[in-house]
């Protein structure tokens, strides 16, 4: 068996390296073909290749999703997302997939695509039935099924009744199971899709066999299998060998199950086909000890575990933990037989969990999509209240400009194409949640500091006083920082941000943002470290390069621990400058990482004394860097500190951004 997969495995990857030319041919052939017409071609090649080689499928489709996010056309993405949904799901990779299809629904629902939606349902529904929440992917089916008849979309009718047949039969449910099977048959050979009708008989020959009528489940099986060959669909043979196998097992033909065992999970193994080499090894695991061959009957048994234990499926453990105690109690090894019996029990537990409520990433979605209206709600009567506690002019200022801002850009937002303002809702859901959380805090603050002052002025001391004044200055610094990135981040995205770019000294910048944070620093014990240069220079908007610098140096004063040291590196890199900002702090979890300068994805983390913030500054260093023609990076490692690097063009040329 091992000698076999290497000799596979080698000829898998000539195959795919000729796959890979193909690919490459049709990318040249269509390069001067519109971006609709290339991306139409990529996803039929996506879903050609799908079960051919997975793995070019996939950057097929990756390709296509990039060209239709470029022209930002919605209804494209969510089809290549679906696409992928499906070969990530045949992968085993169960979340991956259910982000996908979430992904691809949300989109088609914002451009009211009823095919695409009704797609999405049907995706969701198989990964719910593979992770064993039977329930809840009968009620996807339904919802796709609904949508498909109308709009009259026989092909997508077949796929639901295929799933809702496959769903019933998991159930044990044999006689819907067969009615929705049989249904499918009739819709296939409407169609004329032969292979959709053949995988559709494979099913019903396998229900006719649990039912007991073991004469047309081979007669069905031989003629499934022989349909397949004309087809040249290796991959459709797994399920009509591994019928074939249970059925010469109940008939106790052991030598014949095994061989067409074996030949399933060869052809699993060829088509990285996870469900197939888990029921496959486990079930030659059990045929083996039939045989009393105890050790390559354990041994595939282990195997089969092991690919088991790595997917997040129900169904491929209890598959496993079944064949295991089957294993054991032919051997009378009854404590163990026990012991995987149970096992097989707490995982059907599990899944009447399951079906006792829906997947936590579709709870996540419905509520980034219903939450807007009530953030809204929330953010107004916020807004009123502080209106109404409104005393002293400095404070109703502030609070203005704050409610300026905000009013500016949702002016702005509401005045987009409603494609754009779809676009945009993850943003616009962020700044409500910034507004309502930082900016009420020390607006808040300051009331009460004033309102305190006024009332006991008498009372206190004039260190007491200065204590408060002190207070309110800090909060007041605090807000106007704040409201300093929103205003930037707003005017970079509405095109009102002016662009001057020109030879700068970055060491005076660092200089100049030393001194701002000078007093943060001492009061933490952090240390500045002074530049052993005394001119370094670059090509950029001195103002933008400014507000980088100092939201940079901010952040590692903020999460630095009291006596460390912070420092700014300056290199040059052929035509690059780069800077770098060093500190030795509590570093970034690799979570973070991944999302650290999303605008959709922002978080605020307090800083090591408490400092707060909203996140939002990375965001405005990332696009004010990319508008200066540089980049921006960030390594780091939990307790070790972070390194923000950037880089900018070290004098003008022409790739630098207008």
């Amino acid at each position: 068996m091992r000698k076999y997969l290497l000799t596979l495995l080698l000829f898998t990857s000539a195959a795919q390296f000729s796959a890979q030319d193909k690919l490459d041919s049709l990318v040249a052939s269509i390069r001067n073909k519109s971006a609709i017409e290339q991306i139409n071609v990529l996803n039929d090649f996506c879903w050609k290749y799908r079960d051919i080689d997975p793995i070019l499928a996939i950057r097929a489709g990756d390709h296509s999703l990039k060209l239709a996010e470029n022209i930002n056309d919605r209804k494209l993405q969510a089809k290549a997302l679906n696409y992928l949904s499906v070969i990530y799901r045949d992968q085993g990779e169960y979340e991956r997939s259910l982000g996908f299809s979430t992904h691809s629904l949300q989109l088609a629902q914002s451009v009211s695509d009823p095919t695409q939606i009704a797609y999405s349902y049907n995706n969701i529904s198989t990964i719910y039935r593979l992770m064993g929440n039977y329930p809840a992917a009968l009620e996807k089916l339904y919802k796709a099924l609904e949508i498909f008849e109308g709009i009259d979309d026989k092909v997508g009718i077949g796929y639901c009744y295929y799933n809702l047949a496959f769903v019933y039969l998991k159930q044990q449910n044999y006689d819907r199971a067969l009615e929705n099977f049989q249904s499918t048959v009739k819709i296939r050979e409407a169609l004329r899709d032969v292979e959709g009708k053949t995988k559709a008989q494979g099913r019903i020959a396998e229900i006719y066999m649990l039912k007991g009528d073991n004469q047309k489940a081979l007669t069905t099986f031989r003629d499934v299998e022989n349909a397949y060959k004309k087809l040249t669909d290796q991959r459709g043979l797994i399920s009509i060998k591994m019928g074939l196998a249970e059925l010469f097992k109940r008939n106790n033909e052991l030598d014949r199950a095994i061989n067409e065992r074996k030949l399933a999970l060869e052809l699993a193994v060829k088509f990285n086909d996870v469900m197939g080499i888990v029921s496959n090894s486990s079930e030659l695991g059990v045929l083996y000890v039939l045989t009393s061959n105890y050790a390559e009957g354990k041994r595939l048994l282990e195997y089969g575990r092991e690919i088991a234990q790595k997917f997040s499926s129900s169904e491929l453990k209890l598959t496993n933990y079944k064949n295991y105690a089957e294993f054991f109690e032919i051997q009378n090894d009854f404590t163990n037989a026990y012991k995987f019996a149970k096992l097989f029990k707490v995982q059907q537990d599990s899944v009447s969990k399951k079906e006792k409520s829906t997947a936590i990433s579709e709870v996540e979605a419905a509520y980034r999509i219903n939450k807007k209206e009530k953030e809204k709600e929330l953010l107004q009567k916020d807004l009123e209240k502080q209106q109404e506690q409104t005393k002293y002019i400095v404070l109703i200022s502030i609070l203005f400009i704050g409610l300026a801002i905000v009013a500016i850009i949702l002016y702005l937002f509401k005045r987009r194409t409603t494609e754009k303002l779809t676009e945009l809702n993850a943003t616009k859901d962020k700044f409500f949640s910034i507004i309502a959380h930082d900016l009420k805090n020390p607006i808040t603050s300051q009331f009460g500091l004033t309102t305190l002052l006024i009332e006991e002025y008498k009372e206190m001391s004039d260190e007491e006083r200065l204590d408060l004044i002190r207070s309110v200055d800090n909060a007041g610094k605090q807000t106007y920082r704040l409201l300093e990135n929103l205003l930037y981040w707003s005017r970079s995205h509405t095109g009102r941000l002016d662009y001057y770019p020109k030879e700068i000294n970055i060491v005076d910048l660092v200089k100049e943002s030393y001194d701002l944070l000078l007093e943060s620093a001492k009061s933490k014990e952090v240390y500045l470290t002074p530049l052993d240069k005394k001119s370094f220079t670059a090509y950029g908007d001195e103002d933008m390069i400014k507000t980088v610098l100092r939201n940079l140096i901010s952040n590692a004063v903020k999460f630095s621990n009291e006596g460390s040291v912070v420092k700014v590196l300056l290199e040059e890199k052929g035509n690059e400058s780069v800077i770098k900002v060093v500190d030795n702090g509590v570093g970034i979890s690799p979570y973070q990482l991944a999302k650290i300068f999303r605008i959709d994805a922002i978080t605020s983390a307090p800083g090591t004394s408490g400092e707060r913030g909203t996140g939002l500054g990375l965001v405005l260093c990332k696009e004010f860097v990319e508008k200066n023609g540089g980049k921006i990076w960030v390594e780091s490692e939990l307790g070790k500190g972070s390194t923000f690097s950037f880089s900018l063009p070290a004098k003008s040329n022409s790739n630098t951004r207008r």
